[in-house]
């Protein structure tokens, strides 16, 4: 196993109905990615249908998910096709990888 979908129930701090235990996973998330990055683990997000979740509050959280973990070194990244220096193709077609 090399990587692992965290579930995410929304920024901590904000009034919405969370899971079923009312559980705010934001809270958890620094203490998942430090474990994760020792195991040699990544992350990435699943974010819930909390209640009054829309489209611009999955934005927003979006943002901030990237603004405050996007640096850590847990969070899993798409690494770019083989024979690629940046995920494009070297031919300049696109690539399907």
């Amino acid at each position: 196993i090399d990587s692992v979908m965290l579930s995410w129930w929304g920024q901590a701090g904000k009034d919405f109905r969370r899971d079923s235990q009312g559980v705010s996973t934001d809270e958890l998330v620094p203490a998942v990615l430090d474990a994760a990055a020792a195991a040699g683990v990544g992350v990435s997000w699943h974010v819930e249908p909390y209640g009054g979740r829309t489209p611009a509050s999955v934005l927003d959280d979006l943002r901030y998910l990237h603004e405050r973990f996007g640096a850590h070194p847990a969070l899993w990244r798409q690494p770019p096709p083989a024979g690629s220096r940046d995920g494009s193709a070297s031919d300049g077609s696109a690539s399907d990888g």
